[in-house]
């Protein structure tokens, strides 16, 4: 006797429910945080390079669609820096970074077909087709996360663990970009990752950025900024001089620390020792050489030590660019 088949199971009200994609919800701290966002004077503002080369590098480095700085406002997602789309906002209600700032933590969403979140969310079924995403919140000094550095494709993938905490520190940067903005001219001195003077020619390809945008071994970011090492020690050029070749010799001595607590796991103390490396090379001059070590610094916060430890060649370059600016000038043989 042959068997009937099973009928299909009823769904009912609440399996339905269930299966409706979920808005995001808000923060417990929502007011402080929208007025934290308002208080950086920075939505609806035009594109910025400074912004624009970070997304360009995302996109090419973790080879993917999209590459977003999203600031979450308090009924859409407004994007300070979007390539690989032509996009400006979308509603709050359908944004994945609207979740990703309810933790601290990366949000990773390998399929959205997969996640009961986003599985018939516009954004899925509809241009762009999202299947992965990846979003690092944007903490500002206060605690507020913002909105996201985030990655995008209509492809499902994975992030190795090398390449989330490269994206945790790229987060970062644009945290402390997002923070300065208005207060000096050019702070990608914390950002480092390149200034150009016009659009990012890299915003639409997938090609890595070349060592130039990263303002090293350049006069992007000069060796040794005597003009403005003279405003800080009184235009006194003697006093200067007898400072700077002084502090040659302990940049070197903290530099070779630095390696060794780099190479022996010690975070907080390689952070510590590229925070004396920021602050002692900023104040004599020595921009570029401050540059690295404000890098270093990041890369040490967050314990991404084979990062900074990537960083050593860098460090040596502006080291030795330093001192033949020295040379140059007559103040060192």
């Amino acid at each position: 006797m042959k068997r009937r088949p099973l009928p299909p199971p009823q769904r009912t009200m609440l399996d339905l429910k269930q299966r409706i994609m979920k808005t995001p919800l808000f923060p417990q701290s929502e007011v402080e945080r929208i007025k934290a966002l308002q208080d950086l004077l920075i939505l609806d503002t035009p594109p910025e390079d400074k912004f624009d080369v970070i997304t360009a590098y995302c996109q090419a480095r973790f080879q993917v669609e999209i590459a977003v700085v999203s600031l979450v406002d308090s009924d859409r997602q407004w994007f300070k820096s979007i390539c690989g789309l032509d996009a400006k906002e979308t509603p709050r209600n359908v944004s994945f970074c609207g979740h990703a700032i309810l933790n601290d933590t990366v949000m990773i969403v390998e399929n959205a077909l997969d996640d009961d979140r986003f599985f018939d969310n516009p954004l899925v079924v509809g241009p762009p087709n999202i299947r992965f995403y990846a979003g690092a919140p944007l903490k500002l000094s206060g605690g507020s996360n913002v909105g996201t550095l985030c990655l995008i494709d209509s492809t499902p993938k994975c992030l190795l663990k090398e390449e989330l905490e490269h994206l945790v520190v790229l987060a970062h940067m644009v945290s402390m970009l997002l923070e300065n903005v208005g207060r000096i001219e050019d702070c990608r001195g914390n950002c480092l990752y390149g200034k150009l003077d016009a659009e990012c020619p890299y915003k639409s390809t997938k090609q890595p950025l070349p060592g130039i945008c990263r303002g090293y071994g350049s006069d992007v970011v000069p060796a040794f900024d005597h003009e403005g090492a003279l405003k800080r020690f009184g235009m006194d050029d003697l006093i200067l001089r007898e400072v700077v070749t002084a502090s040659l010799e302990d940049l070197k001595c903290s530099f070779d620390n630095l390696k060794h607590c780099i190479s022996a796991g010690d975070a907080n103390e390689s952070r510590r020792l590229a925070h004396s490396i920021k602050g002692a090379a900023g104040s004599i001059g020595a921009v570029a050489l401050s540059a690295v070590a404000a890098e270093i610094e990041v890369y040490a916060k967050s314990e991404s030590l084979s990062m900074a430890a990537a960083m050593f060649p860098d460090m040596g370059l502006e080291f030795h660019r330093l001192q033949s600016a020295l040379i140059d000038i007559g103040w060192i043989s």
